[in-house]
């Protein structure tokens, strides 16, 4: 759940960054950054790795920024080749 929520902060932020550059940290346990990410119009997509004990899991992230809210998938990818996808809808609360 951390993972989500810290995203939306991220692409909110994103215009104040600059075009070129986005930049953020995933939030929980163990921050984990946010890499390669694109956004182009509404559409962000960006990686992150996690650290679970001794398993490391990869995220992927595609979503569509709209106002308030953001929608798209995640995809997983952990360690012990263990891989899952979630649908992500968040919206800001005011």
């Amino acid at each position: 759940m951390a993972l989500f929520v810290a995203m939306f902060a991220v692409a909110s932020d994103a215009a104040a960054q600059g075009v070129d550059v986005i930049r953020g940290t995933i939030v929980g346990p163990d921050n984990a950054p946010i890499e390669n990410a694109v956004l182009e119009g509404n559409h962000l997509r960006f990686q992150t790795t996690m650290k679970h004990g001794d398993k490391i899991t990869h995220w992927t992230v595609d979503m569509v920024v709209d106002g308030n809210q953001m929608s798209g998938t995640g995809h997983a990818l952990r360690s012990d080749q263990h891989s899952w996808d979630v649908e992500i809808n968040l919206s800001r609360q005011s």
